[in-house]
């Protein structure tokens, strides 16, 4: 069996509701098991807005299946506006069921990757990994030729195109 290596993350908030309460229930009703609260992660949360709220975080691997994907957007779609998929070969060849479990409820499915659009998607939101990669590259040689990590800043790419 050949594993790839994956880290792909959903995390989501239904409306105002405490994400323990989403977590409890989703376990509750439905055997699905996410984690729920800060994460370890307050200052990002502080600045996201979710501190009191928290979010309730999927986390995908390459133990899960197709059906566990889609019981999770099955479960989902009547509680949300909109399913968002990140970039991951998991949740990617579950997207049919991901897309019909969606339509069945009348909401929208964006993806992370154009080729998701051909998969049922209404539209896609992504990052040119070429470009990600190369400026990922020049940040790593800076810092591996004596650059201060501080002197390095964050940085997010926002070059909208339609396709």
């Amino acid at each position: 069996m050949t594993m790839q290596p994956r880290a792909p993350i959903v995390a989501l908030n239904i409306g105002q509701e405490d994400s323990a309460r989403v977590a409890d229930i989703l376990w509750e009703d439905y055997g699905i098991c996410v984690r729920a609260g800060a994460h370890c992660a307050p200052l990002m949360h502080k600045a996201l807005g979710t501190a009191e709220q928290g979010v309730v975080r999927f986390s995908f691997s390459h133990f899960n299946t197709e059906q566990e994907v889609q019981q999770a957007a099955q479960s989902l779609a009547g509680k949300v506006d909109a399913i968002y998929i990140p970039i991951d070969s998991t949740v990617q060849s579950a997207m049919a069921q991901v897309v019909e479990a969606a339509n069945a409820a009348g909401i929208p499915v964006y993806g992370s990757d154009p080729v998701m659009v051909k998969s049922g998607a209404l539209a896609c939101v992504s990052v040119s990994n070429t470009q990600l990669g190369e400026r990922s590259a020049e940040m790593a040689y800076d810092i591996l030729n004596g650059k201060d990590v501080s002197e390095v800043p964050a940085e997010a790419r926002c070059r909208r195109t339609a396709r």
